[in-house]
């Protein structure tokens, strides 16, 4: 697949890494349209063609341009294993770029690095990038604390009936998109025309967690377009996520911003009706649990003969059926996992182990 270019702001170069969990392959983006800009993930570092690729569309359809910036959504090697070899290439990473990613980072302070030159992750409470710090300077992202807050916030509003209004629905949206850009929540600006600044637009980091506990996504001001990483993919495709009451509620945070566009971390773009897809992801994700309860309902009673509950197993054949390949038997396998862990969590269903095996039966006030 070829860079393509989606806007006058974004170009989506494919990493070149097709395969069961990461389709087509994984989507990276280049973003602005000047000498200096942003690329949003990097591949697996393991294809040649894919740093070919970039090489050339900054070359040829970017009059020369190189990468000042790195974003990254999440630690997947997948999203991250291109870093090293990327910082280091002066055909794709500009000079500053080179040179703060072989700087100490002794603080680790987001302030010690220019807010637009660098390598940027969620890097906080986690040592997943630990392989990448010993040659590669990663700086943490910030983010504003009130923006989880607000969003839950408006949420209750509406369950409630306090707001429903397109107006207010509005106005909370404005409000995010002003957090978005404080100070305290991390953003860089990629500029423009050199003489004009024609062009320039801002990213800003939206903590996505579920997918993985340091997930982030990024917001384009400019075009109202949100770079999802692996929170929600296209093609209709399910993302894993290791924590499903912080996938729901990051994908409920993302419909409510009304967004123009969702450029995923893999599957096609997201360009019609997103907020619909958003939507359709979270009730896909609330009936699969619903299935879960029912079969688990559905099973008798434990007497003093019987397991304590529905094996494992068991569910896994009720819920999902048949699955072909390894890897997407293991992979539903673990999202089941997380679905009973938000169950146990809600109180909804009990877990008990017996003989070196799971057994789950519906708590006693359902």
């Amino acid at each position: 697949m070829r860079a393509v270019q989606l806007s006058n702001l974004i170009w989506q170069v494919n990493a070149h890494n097709p395969g069961p969990f990461t389709l087509m392959g994984t989507n990276t983006f280049i973003v602005g349209t000047g000498k200096h800009r942003v690329l949003i993930d990097t591949g697996d570092g393991m294809q040649p063609t894919y740093f070919e690729e970039l090489r050339s569309v900054l070359r040829d359809r970017m009059d020369d341009a190189r990468i000042s910036a790195v974003l990254i959504t999440h630690h997947h090697a997948d999203h991250t294993g291109g870093i090293s070899q990327l910082v280091s290439d002066p055909l794709i990473a500009s000079s500053d770029l080179i040179n703060q990613a072989k700087l100490p980072n002794t603080s680790q302070n987001p302030n010690d690095a220019s807010p637009n030159v660098g390598v940027f992750a969620n890097i906080r409470g986690t040592d997943a990038f630990s392989k990448y710090q010993d040659t590669v300077n990663i700086y943490p992202l910030h983010s504003s604390p009130n923006l989880y807050k607000n969003f839950e916030h408006f949420k209750v509003q509406q369950q409630q009936a306090i707001t429903s209004d397109a107006e207010a629905t509005e106005k909370f949206r404005t409000s995010i998109l002003a957090q978005l850009r404080s100070p305290e929540n991390f953003s860089v600006r990629v500029a423009g025309n050199p003489d004009t600044d024609a062009g320039a637009c801002t990213i800003s980091v939206l903590p996505t967690p579920g997918h993985t506990d340091d997930h982030v996504a990024f917001y384009l001001h400019e075009e109202h377009v949100m770079f999802s990483g692996d929170c929600i993919l296209g093609s209709n495709s399910s993302s894993i996520f290791t924590n499903l009451r912080l996938q729901i509620q990051s994908l409920e945070h993302l419909e409510l911003l009304q967004l123009a566009v969702i450029c995923p971390g893999h599957g096609s773009i997201i360009d019609d009706a997103p907020t619909a897809q958003l939507r359709r992801s979270i009730n896909h994700r609330l009936g699969r649990e619903q299935k879960i309860v029912d079969v688990i309902r559905s099973f008798p009673a434990p007497t003093n003969n019987s397991p304590p509950g529905i094996a494992f197993d068991d569910l896994f054949d009720a819920t999902y059926g048949k699955l072909d390949g390894e890897k997407l038997v293991r992979g539903a396998k673990f999202n089941l996992t997380n679905h009973l862990d938000k169950l146990i969590y809600e109180n909804k269903i009990i877990k008990t182990v017996a003989q070196n095996s799971s057994f789950y039966k519906i708590a006693p006030q359902l």
